[in-house]
């Protein structure tokens, strides 16, 4: 090592470079989403395994074929029939109050002898299905005079000129809903004056056109619309391309724009999707209402559907209809649902019920008919009916899929674990448990998917049983230690107990540990001061055993109770998971393909679908085999390396020679806190670190730098890291030492974000180090210190050549949330965006908004910054976006097209009002709405048919290689598409972009802006204190600016823990979060 750097003034160091990293050594694996009990059900830690507490959270996955196929384990318009244009269906449409304006119609044709064609228009009738069918022949001059004065129907400026050829015939497919007219039906009789007094307007978004001549007929038709902005004659297949971009412009759900992609080499696929037919064709729903009488007290879920089921029993005379008995299906919150009509329109009832050991109480239940829930998938799938509520619809076939006993059964979530279900144990006082989920999805047909589930439950035990497993200690201690009853609280804080000296079972969470014991906790009953233990003996006659323990808060409960009358029930773990159970689920959880299939397989057989007395009532038959579909698997990309080369890119990038723009190594230090390693060890590792970098083109100096071991506690970090700054270090290496890794980790992130650059490595690492360990740290290195390791070739590639040849900007968000457990703690949202245009430097933002709310509240100031600094680096704004949105449900799709494009729109407003020109980009938004080796299906299989939504425009893309487990695709909406990508180039440039990650050698599973955004939220995670509460206020922002190192706010931690907002400006091409 070199001597150390000249030591900055105070002053200069406060103009320190704020970076850092995230400090992880592997980037296979994908951060937790949360501090939720659940590790990330889409990432299934990358490239090892496809698993997590909730490891099959995700329905849709890719298994590998056992044989010759791999299996994939894994919207609106309207057509018109011909003969539908009547009265009524415009009576429908007034009632509907949408709006039709046709303008003056005008007609000219020519026929020539048998002649026919069918004409179809397809248009928006704001949310209303109708169809219109006219044979040209049938259009007659007479009827279109009588028609003149009918305001509300009439074409505005349409000519239609016709030469008939011999057997041809042409469609152009709209995609929207629309009106099909068959012109032989237009007559005196259809367009009555009744049929035109309809005082509505029909906005025309999306035109249909289809000509399907008779032998020996031809017709050549040229429509001239007039569109809101100007007369244009457009050719059918302009006239569509317009249409398409006014539907995309609306906020509602882009259609396809395709058939679906073509590039890629075909590929055969089966998934873990089974058919489904339907018979039923109406269901009927009832709100129902259970209280205790005289009170509105909610009840718990388990508790009313015992009670429903009581009901059902002693009143089954009101679910018969014509002598025959109806099987309802209740929601187990406010709803059930029937296959036939119930004679009912309310009812009334009291109804006695007693729970285990409990006297009988007075329920009293009111039912009511809410509505009938059309049930005709068939019609909404083929004819793309918007009036049909597809989630009412599904929903009542997942409530009749769940209805099953709950006596032997445990549900979590739509996750279905039964008693005997397979199980693993875990740390003595868990198990991990093997259970099953499955939902119906509206696909070319209905489908049931099915998958494994895999979930960490505590086990059944007393509360004193558990002590001793967490305390590592053979006897119950009469007494319990600080730090004993901080590690034990750690554990149990938030179970679920339940107690019974009261002679019946209660339930309770436990709150948090009083400060005294039942021997000293001392309250007054009337002029009585009793201790807890003496009120148990003359109350219960309860001799406590352990007077000295410490008693549990429970919620709802006031006072204390003693631990040892408490048992923890069983349950879903909704903790963080220690390193070594995630270990252990992971080990658990990665099954290969063949495996799953089979269990999936064995899970089908069985449930009993078949005999399912519920099934059969509504009419529902599942098929006893997993679907075959076909797939793609698309080409990889063209990596540019060094300058002027370039090279297929295979799956990792540990191949490149020399990395495409080298970063400089700062003065640096290496630090092991605790004597995690002496002086010889850490130089050894630096040696061949730097030989690592040296083969990648890194001319990185190990004399440069220092060692020191002077560290030894975690609260002198600060002071300690304050120092190395003065002393002029920009880079801190950090040993972790083997005890409290993960503790001195979260604290060096909350300390040296932002001030300075950090990376961490493991003990272990240090004495041993491992090749392919060496170059995924020199990989993340580069790009925190501002290189690029590789790129795409984006100006050869024909599907790219006419789209990056002009700005263009991709951003990436995702929120996180806090876990159960973490009631009073904000979500974070992360935002981020390139700043180049080789899409290798990424700034970020970061902003804590209020718990549990999905939409990023200040998307607009967030994208407006980015724009800003996009414009700083290029000397221009982007005129394509590409926005890619993680974590979001498809039940959030709508919020996230009126809220956040609308952010993004407002966004580009305040550039336009700054720069006093009109600046509208081109937008599209991407949901990622999820997510070889061991038989898995290859990187860059892609699945756009049969299992996809019938018309909206999603797709399935694996984009990463399975190493262990079973490979599991991400599943992509697209929202909005001002730019009309093809289905080839959105899933392309998708997938090309999975290469580009800066944290892994590897293509990963989802696009990297998107990952970033995550690791922006979970950074925020380390500079939270878990005790602390929140006050809803925005407190936390990090953002990269140019390139003065100026740091606006000293310490991020601070700021967060003050409430007030960070911001980390000027930190040019670094990425201190990944």
């Amino acid at each position: 090592m070199g001597k150390k750097p000249k030591k900055k003034s105070q002053s200069q160091s406060k103009q320190n470079n704020g970076r850092s990293n995230s400090g992880k050594q592997s980037a296979k694996n994908r951060p937790q989403k949360s501090t939720d009990k659940k590790i990330d059900s889409r990432a299934n830690f990358q490239e090892i395994a496809d698993s997590n507490d909730e490891c099959s959270s995700r329905e849709d996955l890719v298994i590998q074929n056992l044989s010759d196929s791999p299996l994939l384990h894994v919207g609106e318009g309207h057509h018109f029939h011909n003969d539908d244009v009547e009265s009524s269906t415009h009576d429908d449409a007034q009632s509907k109050e949408e709006h039709y304006q046709l303008g003056k119609r005008e007609i000219e044709e020519e026929s020539k002898p048998s002649t026919s064609q069918t004409i179809s228009a397809t248009i928006n009738t704001a949310g209303k299905s109708e169809r219109h069918h006219f044979y040209k022949d049938d259009v007659k001059s007479s009827n279109h005079e009588a028609q003149s004065n009918a305001k509300p129907y009439q074409l505005e400026n349409m000519e239609i000129e016709e030469e008939a050829k011999p057997n041809t015939s042409f469609k152009t497919v709209g995609k929207r809903k629309g009106h099909l007219f068959r012109k032989e039906d237009i007559d005196s009789t259809r367009h009555t004056h009744e049929a035109h007094r309809k005082e509505k307007c029909v906005e025309l978004e999306n035109m249909e056109i289809e000509v399907e001549a008779k032998p020996s007929t031809s017709r050549k038709i040229d429509a001239s619309i007039k569109t809101p902005d100007a007369n244009v004659e457009d050719t059918v297949a302009e006239l569509e391309k317009k249409v398409l971009l006014l539907a995309r412009r609306s906020k509602k759900l882009v259609l396809r724009p395709d058939r679906g992609g073509t590039i890629g080499k075909p590929t055969k696929l089966y998934t873990n999707h089974f058919e489904v037919q339907l018979t039923l064709e109406s269901a009927f729903q009832y709100d129902i209402k259970i209280n205790p009488e005289g009170s509105e007290k909610e009840l718990p879920k388990d508790l009313r559907w015992k009670i429903f089921m009581q009901f059902t029993k002693q009143h089954a005379n009101i679910f018969k209809v014509q002598q025959r008995k109806l099987l309802p299906v209740f929601d187990g919150v406010a709803n059930f649902y029937t296959a036939e009509k119930l004679t009912l329109n309310t009812y009334t009832q009291s109804l006695e019920f007693a729970e285990a050991g409990r006297n009988l109480r007075k329920f009293l239940i009111i039912i009511t008919f809410a509505c009938t829930i059309d049930m005709a998938f068939d019609k909404y799938l083929r004819d793309h009916r918007s009036d049909f509520k597809i989630r009412d619809a599904l929903r009542v076939l997942d409530t009749v899929l769940k209805n099953r006993s709950r006596e032997s059964t445990i549900y979590s979530g739509r996750h279905v674990f039964s008693d005997g279900c397979p199980s693993e144990d875990v740390s003595g006082y868990m198990q991990i448990k093997t259970g099953h989920l499955a939902s119906f999805r509206p696909c070319s047909n209905i489908t049931l998917n099915l998958d494994i589930s895999f979930k960490i439950f505590f086990k059944k035990k007393r509360v004193l049983d558990l002590l001793k497993i967490i305390l590592n200690v053979q006897e119950i201690p009469s007494k319990l230690k600080i730090d004993e009853m901080e590690t034990f609280i750690d554990v149990v804080r938030g179970l679920m107990i339940k107690t019974n000296h009261l002679g019946f079972e209660k339930k309770h969470r436990i709150k948090k540990f009083s400060d005294r014991t039942a021997a000293n906790y001392v309250f007054e009953i009337g002029n009585e001061r009793l201790t807890i233990q003496d009120y148990y003996k003359s109350k219960y006659n309860i001799n406590l055993g352990y007077p000295n323990l410490p008693v549990l808060v429970l919620e709802g409960v006031q006072g204390a109770t003693p631990m040892e009358l408490c048992t923890v029930i069983e349950q879903a773990n909704e903790k963080k998971l220690t390193p070594d159970q995630q270990r252990q689920m992971i080990k658990t959880s990665a099954k290969p393909p063949r495996e799953r299939k089979r269990m999936i397989e064995d899970v089908r057989r069985t449930s009993n679908f078949d005999t399912n007395s519920y099934l059969n009532e509504f009419g529902i038959t599942i098929s006893k085999n997993l679907m075959h579909i076909k797939g793609r698997v698309l080409p990889v990309p063209v990596i540019n390396e060094i300058s002027g080369e370039s090279g297929i890119g295979k799956y990792d990038l540990w191949r490149i020679h020399q990395y495409r723009k080298p970063s400089e190594m700062p003065d640096f230090c290496i630090v092991a806190p605790g004597r995690s390693a002496n002086r010889n060890a850490a130089l050894n590792f630096i040696r061949k670190l730097f030989e690592s970098a040296h083969k990648k083109g890194l001319k990185w100096d190990e004399n440069r730098g220092d060692f020191s071991n002077k560290l030894y506690e975690l609260k002198d970090i600060e002071n300690y890291v304050d120092r190395k700054i003065e002393e002029g270090f920009e880079l801190l290496f950090w040993i972790l030492p083997k005890q409290g890794a993960s503790e001195w980790h979260d604290m060096i992130k909350k300390v040296c974000d932002p001030k300075i650059v950090t990376q961490c490595v493991t003990q272990n690492l240090v004495w041993q180090p491992r090749p392919d360990a060496l170059q995924n740290i020199v990989l993340k290195l580069n790009i925190k210190l501002g290189g690029t390791s590789a790129t795409l070739r984006l100006d050869d590639q024909t599907i790219y050549k006419d789209i990056f040849n002009r700005p263009f900007m991709i951003i990436g968000a995702d929120v996180t949330h806090p876990s159960p457990s973490q009631k009073k703690m904000p979500s974070y949202a992360g935002v981020v965006g390139n700043v180049n245009g080789d899409l290798s430097q990424y700034a970020g933002l970061l902003r804590s908004q209020e718990s549990k709310k999905e939409i990023i509240v200040d998307l607009k100031d967030m994208v407006h910054k980015l724009l800003v600094r996009f414009a700083k680096g290029n000397n221009q704004y982007p005129e394509k976006i590409l926005y890619y949105r993680d974590g979001v449900s498809e039940g959030q799709f709508k919020i996230v097209l009126d809220e956040e494009l609308d952010a993004i729109l407002e966004a580009c407003k305040e550039i336009t009002a700054e720069i006093r020109t009109e600046y509208k980009p081109k937008i599209t938004i991407i949901t990622d709405a999820g997510v070889g080796k061991s038989g898995n299906i290859p990187a860059g299989t892609v699945v756009d048919q049969t299992i996809v939504h019938p018309f909206n425009y999603d797709f399935y893309l694996c984009s990463h290689e399975g190493i262990q487990g079973t490979s599991r695709p991400s599943h992509y909406c697209v929202l909005y598409d001002d730019n009309n990508f093809s289905s080839d180039f959105i899933q392309m440039f998708t997938y090309h972009i999975c290469y580009t990650y800066g944290r892994c050698a590897r293509s990963v599973s989802y696009p990297p802006p998107t990952y970033y955004a995550h690791h922006l939220c979970m950074r925020a995670r380390n500079y939270q204190d878990d005790s602390l509460e929140f006050n809803d206020a925005e407190s936390l922002i990090s953002q990269t600016s140019s390139s003065s190192r100026e740091v606006i706010l000293e310490n991020v931690m601070a700021a967060l823990l003050e409430g007030r907002d960070c911001t980390i400006d000027n930190m040019d091409n670094m990425m201190y979060y990944i």
